[in-house]
């Protein structure tokens, strides 16, 4: 019984394993891979307006945790941390939020190495 049952176990694990080798791999498409955008047509419009519009967030002169986000050398150097505040639904603190769509731009943004463009 043991040698009919070992032998049932290796026929269906040479099954296995051969129609394995005939599957397509699975492919995954990153969401950044087809998205290119601007830091001065994309980016800095969703800063501007949902990060630096308010004077107890990050406007020209903030002491705010983070500093002013008004230009790209601020933004840039915070690349990091808007990463993870963005990623994380930290930032806009409550009741504010940012749309998937805005932070997925600056999330691929931030990825692509986010250029000054």
């Amino acid at each position: 019984m043991k040698k009919l049952f070992l032998f049932a176990a290796l026929i269906g694990f040479y099954f296995f394993t051969e129609s394995c080798k005939k599957c397509v791999p699975m492919v995954t498409i990153d969401p950044c891979d087809t998205l290119s955008h601007k830091f001065a047509a994309d980016i800095r419009p969703i800063i501007i307006n949902r990060c630096s519009s308010s004077p107890f967030c990050h406007p020209a002169g903030s002491v705010n945790s983070g500093g002013p986000f008004t230009n790209y050398t601020q933004i840039f150097n915070k690349r990091a941390e808007i990463k993870i505040a963005v990623s994380t639904g930290s930032m806009p603190p409550a009741p504010a939020t940012l749309p998937d769509d805005e932070k997925k731009k600056i999330l691929c943004w931030i990825d692509g190495g986010a250029p000054n463009n």
